[in-house]
């Protein structure tokens, strides 16, 4: 004899998709965000930090990011005067790399940064690479890049560098550190042709959305790092629409 069995199918759970709607405006005075020490940047021989930018003029030395411990000893990527973007890489003497900034991107326009960094490279070009856009950018170098950084003891700050006070002036999204080399198909992949994308399969160590899912001040670490950013001198209101 047959027996027939009755049940109930269950529905397939909905996958959330990626969606990006907040970016954080920086005054361009005081505002920055504090996101503490980053552990993996202590000593580091490889890492990438990745994010979206959208300065409003070009007219001074305005830093984007980074971490101080001693003028000789920091990570900073900042924009000077002249129009050019700068990446100053130091543990005990002063080394960067510079491009022409005004060439690639414009003020008033949103682009995408990417600085993937390796110690043991052979030389200049391959210890440190720059991509605007998701394109490999020709650099120009004033002493030879160290082989790690020790940025231990500093705070990794968004919108300034501590102790200097030319804060960024703009706004900043989906900024997110990653304590590897990632490759050009990596980045062209977070570039994405120019919309954000899920980060989630390359994993970060640190990950800002800069304010999708935050609540004001704090800016929540959606990598492995646990390092939640903290808006200083500023207002909710900071946390805008204005996105890539």
């Amino acid at each position: 004899m047959h027996l027939a069995t009755h049940g109930i199918l269950a529905r397939p759970t909905a996958t959330a998709s990626f969606s990006n709607t907040k970016s954080v405006d920086f005054d361009g005075v005081d505002d920055f965000v504090d996101c503490g020490q980053i552990t993996s940047l202590a000593n580091a021989s490889l890492f990438t930090i990745s994010g979206w930018f959208n300065q409003t003029t070009l007219d001074q030395e305005r830093f984007m990011f980074g971490t101080y411990t001693s003028v000789t000893n920091l990570i900073a990527c900042y924009t000077w005067s002249d129009g050019k973007m700068y990446i100053d890489l130091r543990n005990g003497a002063i080394s960067y790399g510079q491009f022409d900034y005004s060439s690639v991107v414009t003020a008033g326009q949103w682009f995408h940064l990417a600085i993937v960094y390796n110690g043991s490279g052979v030389d200049n070009a391959s210890k440190l690479k720059l991509y605007i856009n998701g394109s490999l950018q020709t650099l120009s170098y004033n002493l030879t890049i160290p082989t790690n950084i020790n940025a231990t003891q500093g705070d990794f700050r968004i919108g300034c560098l501590e102790n200097y006070t030319q804060e960024f002036l703009g706004n900043i999204d989906e900024l997110a550190i990653f304590n590897s080399e990632l490759s050009a198909s990596n980045v062209t992949n977070i570039y994405n042709s120019g919309t954000p994308t899920d980060l989630t399969s390359l994993s970060p160590i640190s990950w800002w959305r800069m304010g999708d899912g935050d609540t004001f001040p704090t800016l929540t670490d959606n990598g492995s790092g646990s390092n939640n950013g903290t808006m200083t001198n500023m207002v909710s209101g900071d946390i805008v629409t204005d996105v890539p």
